[in-house]
């Protein structure tokens, strides 16, 4: 059997499948192959009447003797979309990974500037020898204004981080999926307005001009002395160095400006480097992403007024529910949906087992053929759903209390 010995095996891409080759294999009738795939594709042929095995995912292949004694053992061998799947899987593990270590790293660096503003007004307050008026001007038109930009700009900062990370994620999900949703986006896609991956409020806070405070003039008293920071001694420059809370370290000379101890004039914020794909700050793709990581913390889709989401999207966020845990409330209201956008949601329920509440409300364009479906979905597969909100919608009073009906049974079985 030695020259049987020399039998080995290997992946043909073109084909996809296994070829056993080599070692006068049609002469050995007693040789063996033993493959060793994922989950039930194991096999075992005889050498001497098949040298290709189709495989869709190999782990490792064995070649015997008619003894069963071990010819060749070759495990190393894999089909290409196993682990292209592997790897995808682990990239989604590290990219959530990434995304809570810098929400912790935001929140040290948020607590730890909120933290250095404060023994900075304690100071001013502490200091015997302003007068009151002095100090109320210092805190109010001086350090007042200083901390909210300070805040703001850090806020800024954080938010781009956020959206770049975001848009990592994204591309590299849909990636593993193919690669077709990522391929290209269309100008419709573009012409959405931006909005923040933290929240839509935040977003609107940041649009808004901020106010600036009326000026004040200076006591007399205190426009007399040559600098505020050198009476206090902690308002200056040195005072905003590196600093660390809990073992995060915030470098305030990248997320604010300091005072200079001459003229209490502001040094400029570093520029940031814009997000690579700001459309991937967008409520929708945020959605779709956290939906596909399965992300046991992610528990409420809120998309309310998103009316000018493309027909692609909904589908990507609703088939995404199928396999999605966590998720136990959607919330669409106003978003322009109709009867062909939401087929897939109805369709997703079917094998989702974690939503409990949906809110469809002011999309007039729903009607009772998405009515049907539903009470069809609500009577087979799905148990758990107990709220829908469907006013403002197109579908018929009567099929509105059609559906009420189903889920007030529930609820009074719940109750009992």
């Amino acid at each position: 059997m030695s020259s049987n010995g020399s039998a080995s095996a290997s992946y043909v891409r073109r084909d996809e499948c296994v070829r056993i080759a080599g070692g006068n294999v049609d002469d050995a009738p007693g040789l063996l192959a033993s493959i060793v795939g994922i989950g039930a594709h194991n096999s075992q042929s005889s050498l001497s009447t098949q040298s290709k095995f189709l495989m869709s995912e190999v782990e490792e292949i064995m070649i015997l003797d008619s003894n069963m004694n071990t010819v060749a053992v070759h495990n190393k061998i894999s089909h290409p979309r196993y682990s292209v799947k592997k790897s995808a899987d682990q990239m989604r593990e590290e990219l959530l990974r990434k995304r809570n270590d810098l929400q912790r790293r935001h929140d040290g660096q948020s607590q730890a500037l909120l933290k250095k503003h404060e023994e900075e007004r304690s100071s001013v307050e502490n200091h015997s020898n302003f007068t009151d008026e002095e100090m109320e001007y210092i805190l109010m038109n001086v350090m007042e204004p200083m901390h909210q930009k300070q805040l703001r700009l850090m806020k800024e900062r954080h938010q781009k981080e956020q959206a770049a990370l975001m848009d990592l994620m994204f591309r590299s999900a849909f990636a593993a999926d193919g690669g077709s949703q990522a391929s290209s986006k269309s100008d419709e896609d573009k012409k959405m307005p931006g909005v923040s991956p933290t929240s839509s409020k935040s977003d609107e806070d940041r649009k808004m001009p901020h106010k600036k405070p009326d000026r004040k003039e200076p006591p007399e008293n205190l426009s007399s002395r040559t600098s505020v920071s050198s009476e206090l001694g902690t308002i200056e420059e040195s005072s905003y160095a590196t600093s660390s809370v809990d073992g995060t370290t915030v470098d305030d000379s990248s997320i604010g400006s300091s005072v200079s101890s001459n003229n209490n004039r502001s040094t400029p914020l570093s520029p940031v480097p814009e997000s690579p794909n700001p459309d991937a700050s967008q409520p929708i793709y945020r959605a779709i992403q956290e939906v596909k990581l399965n992300n046991p913390e992610f528990q409420f889709v809120d998309l309310d007024g998103q009316d000018m989401v493309p027909k692609k999207l909904w589908k990507n966020l609703f088939q995404a529910f199928e396999t999605n845990q966590y998720v136990n409330q959607i919330s669409l209201r106003d978003c322009g949906l109709t009867d062909e956008k939401i087929v897939p949601l109805l369709l997703s329920l079917v094998q989702n087992d974690s939503l409990l509440a949906i809110n469809l409300s002011m999309n007039p364009e729903i009607t009772d053929e998405t009515g049907r479906l539903l009470i069809k979905v609500l009577n087979g597969r799905d148990e758990r759903i107990y709220d829908i909100d469907l006013s403002e919608t197109g579908i018929s009073d009567q099929m509105k209390a059609d559906i009420e009906g189903i889920l007030m049974k529930r609820i009074s079985v719940d109750v009992l």
